[in-house]
């Protein structure tokens, strides 16, 4: 899947935190700059880290 589908298809879902203390970052403008560079300007980009996305059943996704 490329970076443009799953955006096309991907939504924000807050709700299921009781509050927003639950979530571990507010939203940095700097930061969420700082990675978009890392991402656009580096050939070897990588993350380290596990992304987990959650597809809900209704949802029409091509696996090709």
């Amino acid at each position: 899947m490329t970076p443009k589908q799953l955006k096309e298809i991907v939504k924000e879902d807050l709700s299921r935190y009781s509050s927003l203390e639950e979530i571990q970052r507010d939203r940095d403008s700097k930061r969420l700059s700082k990675i978009r560079d890392y991402i656009t300007k580096t050939s070897y980009a990588t993350f380290p880290n596990s992304f987990i996305i959650s597809v809900s059943n209704d949802s029409k996704i091509n696996s090709d």
